[in-house]
């Protein structure tokens, strides 16, 4: 028995195939065949609707999930049809479902959803290149400024001392 995504909330409110969120559209088509979703580093507050359909004992259904990226191991949560997952990193997660009647989970059927959330634009790599190249810039500015000081200063003492051995040879 295979379960079925039949639901996902971004912030608490349900989205829907087409529907325009943040001037995009998240869902094209249905949730069991998207396979991916792609969300902003602030969209991180997230929620699971899922069903197995069996018409014997449907109050006997029970499910476990996992979030690879986040748990290490299946968490069996019952006859509950919903999973909320909130303040998620930035990174790369796959959400899975299992259900079983009889509580035998290696045979159970699984659903799975590929979640993506992008980092903020300040915490991407080509971000960090700028911050090195700015970084590496200051270095060399103030190594820059004081090779210079460093300069004047000698070139000031030894024009003194020049001046000092002519006053003395011609006194």
């Amino acid at each position: 028995m295979k379960p079925l995504i039949t639901s996902f909330k971004l912030n608490n409110k349900k989205v829907v195939k087409g529907d325009s969120i943040n001037e995009r559209v998240l869902i094209n088509s249905a949730l069991d065949s998207i396979g991916n979703i792609k969300l902003k580093y602030d969209e991180n507050y997230i929620s699971f609707e899922f069903v197995a359909l069996n018409f014997e004992n449907p109050e006997q259904v029970q499910y476990a999930y996992k979030m690879h990226g986040l748990d290490d191991d299946f968490v069996n949560i019952g006859s509950n049809r919903v999973v909320n997952h909130s303040n998620l990193e930035p990174g790369d997660y796959i959400f899975e479902v299992k259900s079983s009647v009889d509580g035998k989970w290696a045979n159970a059927g699984s659903a799975k959803l590929n979640i993506e959330i992008l980092p903020p634009f300040w915490k991407t790599w080509w971000m960090y290149f700028i911050y090195a190249i700015t970084g590496g810039f200051l270095l060399w500015a103030i190594m820059y400024y004081y090779t210079q000081k460093v300069r004047e200063r000698s070139e000031a003492r030894a024009g003194s001392d020049e001046t000092s051995v002519f006053c003395k040879c011609f006194t």
